[in-house]
């Protein structure tokens, strides 16, 4: 079955071109998509149509900031359980984390990643779908949405260290730079943003306790009917990124970070065919050969940073991954002759 995404990913842009004076049943029927559609509240349309009609709508406006203007139309009801379970949490912190581990209720094939460090925090924005022509403008709305929100509802003055996107560098990146209040990339390996680690702690102005933990019930409720085990593993990797040097990799941490028992993520993860173990394997493995590829970092810091309390363990986990040590790994990458280190 083709991957969708729920109807309201694309009220904004309805909204914007109807401000605009034009006719969004038009741009629909051009995609064979049913103009009703958009009165029902749990209709989904297929994620690949997705690009085609943000491109379509820019051309159509003429507007070469389509999906940074249409970002800015945004409301805690916008996208429905997933805008209130971000904007209704204590901070923004704890906002991004509950959008990234439930935002497949909203979309099937797309995801944000939240990494976080001492010097900054990043926020990646995914869609594991290949591409089928341009992505520009859906790909701008995408980061816009969640840089709107931190301004609309931080309760403190919130502005990004540097926003970054996939895409050419389009003539109005000046003005993208001005809208966003900081350094825009181009052609970067993801898309997303970056900001202070201190801005985690931002109360939200409109945090409410209790809603957030029924809307949260009601959240697991979704994952569980519609068996969408990928979206469990895919926020126990997320968690899993966060906690890499805090050595906190425990089944009981990410557990309590999800908001769930450990018994409850097992039965999670062994719906989707994995264990919590192979999950951390995975994700340890993919970070260290990541860190491995810099030369900045001593293999010694590179166990430091994945959690490891001693090198040697370090050493005994990447033989298990790979068959190789770390030092022989490191000097493939870099085409010298191995050492036995």
């Amino acid at each position: 079955m083709a991957p969708k995404i729920a109807i309201q990913s694309i009220q904004p842009l309805v909204r914007r071109l109807q401000y605009l004076g034009l006719s969004p049943p038009a741009l629909l029927l051009q995609y064979g998509l049913e103009p009703s559609l958009l009165d029902e509240v749990d209709a989904r349309l297929p994620l690949t149509h997705l690009d085609g009609l943000w491109e379509e709508a820019a051309i159509r406006t003429g507007d070469e900031l389509f999906g940074v203007h249409a970002a800015a139309d945004i409301s805690e009801d916008t996208f429905g359980l997933i805008s209130y379970l971000g904007a209704t949490s204590p901070t923004w912190g704890a906002g991004l984390r509950r959008v990234c581990t439930y935002f497949r209720i909203f979309s099937d094939a797309s995801d944000y990643q939240l990494i976080e460090n001492d010097a900054a925090v990043a926020v990646l924005a995914h869609q594991d779908l290949p591409r089928r022509g341009p992505f520009r403008h859906r790909s701008e709305f995408t980061v816009g949405v969640l840089l709107e929100y931190a301004r609309r509802f931080c309760d403190a003055p919130w502005c990004p260290l540097e926003v970054f996107f996939e895409h050419e560098r389009p003539a109005s990146a000046p003005e993208l730079e001005r809208i966003f209040g900081c350094r825009v990339r181009f052609g970067t390996r993801h898309q997303g943003f970056s900001f202070n680690p201190s801005y985690l702690h931002v109360p939200l102005r409109l945090s409410n306790p209790g809603l957030v933990k029924i809307l949260e019930r009601f959240a697991g409720l979704l994952l569980d009917s519609t068996g969408d085990h990928p979206t469990c593993v895919q926020a126990v990797r997320a968690v899993l990124l966060q906690q890499l040097a805090r050595g906190a990799q425990s089944l009981d941490a990410v557990a309590s970070e999800l908001g769930m028992s450990a018994r409850t993520l097992q039965r999670h993860l062994r719906g989707a065919g994995t264990t919590f173990r192979v999950v951390l394997d995975e994700v340890q493995f993919s970070a260290a050969k990541s860190a491995l590829a810099r030369a900045d970092l001593s293999i010694d810091d590179v166990a430091f940073l994945l959690g490891f309390s001693e090198p040697s363990a370090f050493h005994r986990a990447f033989g298990r991954w790979s068959g190789t040590t770390p030092g022989r790994y490191r000097a493939l990458l870099r085409g010298s002759s191995p050492s036995s280190t």
